[in-house]
């Protein structure tokens, strides 16, 4: 043991992570939490929104088709409202039983509040600390102009309650088309509207967001962008044009903001632009305090979350931390990756020397065999170098993990075209896309 104590506040994927990884390597642990283990990722957001997205993507298959006769499927809403709770109740019990697996973690239910850089009150009871860790992730964010009662944020969206006829969300970002795409499936007619001209939110490829859109609106979700939103009541929204859209329920998906509770400003941590500033290490403006996951700048991704974790206790031990690309996805059908650059950025800073290579999912063998046709790998290059990688198809989300070994490797794409892929996968689509850079593909 090194015989120095850490305290985490908030034990969502980063707080967890963190208590782990600190016990791991021989402090003194104490992890204070509200509410329930693992955030809002295993609550009511990734967790419960994957749960469901996986039985609804069989109402995407025709089976008869394949030869196996089903009469029409129907959704029971109850049923499936209880798989949900039950993937969710799964998670929320391991991480509990994780923590509690390590003698040196103690943990506290309640809410914690910084004193000073030593000291954390939680409950009334003040504990001594060597080193802090904040990790209170985020929540929705509701322009006061649209803070009205019945309106549906992502907090309650999935709580499955009813159905409603017509489901209007205000934001067609991530949140926004994977709350649309559920309710699509759940028999809901669904609007999509954003100020942006595009879908799937600010920093996403062109041909990833057109084919996005195509998705969408081919599954029967209206779609109004360039449009702003001037009011909302509880069935109505006008927008700047005038329009006005009559729907049975509204849910606003314009983002998340960090979950900053006033001790944090008042502690005297350096606040900008609604995040906690931190230096390289991930140590705030307070000596000894650290901030991870959404309370900082990057994506509010849950794996981004953890691996800030990792970084604080690394530093803390005084080991390297190497730096990889963060992946990202849609959980669409197909679903939708992406990791580095997009093909606009690229260009701003590489001009037209950049190489894109594209390989369609409907060349791919097993693609065929499973009829999963929609969808293609999108490379994006330079001098050799990849920049970026794309994915539109089944099992994207499962594959784009491997580009971030590429890239954060700097690895040559001479180096890596005599990879070898199995036969037959989806995963082959990502060698012809590479062999594609250069023009060498082989099955178009």
């Amino acid at each position: 043991m090194n015989n120095k104590i850490i305290t985490i506040i908030g034990a969502g994927p980063g707080g967890y992570v963190a208590a782990i990884k600190a016990a791991q390597v021989g402090f003194d642990v104490n992890i204070i939490e509200k509410g329930p283990f693992g955030g809002t990722c295993l609550n009511i957001g990734c967790i419960p929104t994957k749960a469901i997205l996986y039985p609804l993507s069989f109402l995407n298959k025709n089976y008869n088709r394949m030869g196996i006769m089903t009469d029409k499927m129907k959704i029971d809403l109850n049923k499936l409202n209880m798989w949900k709770k039950g993937a969710v109740n799964k998670a929320v019990k391991g991480v509990e039983l994780l923590l509690k697996k390590y003698d040196n973690i103690k943990i506290y239910k309640g809410e914690g509040k910084l004193i000073n850089n030593n000291e954390i009150e939680v409950n009334g009871e003040k504990i001594k600390t060597d080193y802090t860790i904040l990790a209170m992730g985020s929540i929705p964010s509701i322009p006061k102009i649209f803070d009205v009662k019945g309106v549906w944020t992502s907090d309650n969206a999935l709580e499955l309650n009813e159905i409603p006829e017509i489901l209007t969300i205000i934001g067609a970002g991530v949140i926004g088309v994977e709350i649309g795409f559920i309710y699509n499936k759940l028999g809901s007619k669904v609007t999509l509207i954003d100020v942006l001209d595009h879908v799937g939110g600010l920093n996403v490829d062109e041909d990833i967001s057109s084919e996005l859109e195509k998705i969408l609106r081919g599954s029967g979700i209206d779609i109004k962008l360039n449009v702003k939103v001037s009011k909302i009541e509880k069935n109505k929204i006008v927008l700047e044009n005038g329009e006005v859209i009559e729907t049975s329920k509204i849910m606003l998906a314009m983002g998340r903001r960090a979950m900053i509770p006033q001790w944090v400003e008042e502690s005297g941590i350096k606040i900008a632009k609604n995040k906690i500033v931190i230096d390289e290490k991930l140590k705030t403006t307070m000596e000894n305090v650290f901030a991870i996951g959404d309370l900082i700048d990057g994506p509010m991704l849950a794996h981004k979350a953890m691996h800030d974790a990792v970084k604080v206790i690394n530093n803390l031990e005084g080991k390297e931390n190497k730096e990889y690309p963060i992946p990202s996805v849609i959980y669409t059908h197909p679903e939708i990756a992406s990791i580095g650059m997009i093909e606009k950025e690229a260009r701003e800073k590489y001009g037209d020397e950049i190489k894109i290579s594209k390989f369609p999912y409907s060349a791919n063998a097993r693609a065929n065999c499973t009829k999963e046709l929609k969808g293609f790998v999108k490379l994006i290059s330079f001098n050799n170098k990849l920049l970026g990688a794309h994915i539109v198809g089944e099992n994207s989300s499962e594959m784009i993990w491997g580009f971030g070994v590429i890239m954060g490797n700097a690895l040559e794409v001479s180096n890596i075209e005599n990879m070898v892929f199995p036969h037959p996968t989806f995963a082959e689509s990502i060698h012809e896309a590479i062999l594609g850079i250069n023009s060498n593909y082989i099955h178009i």
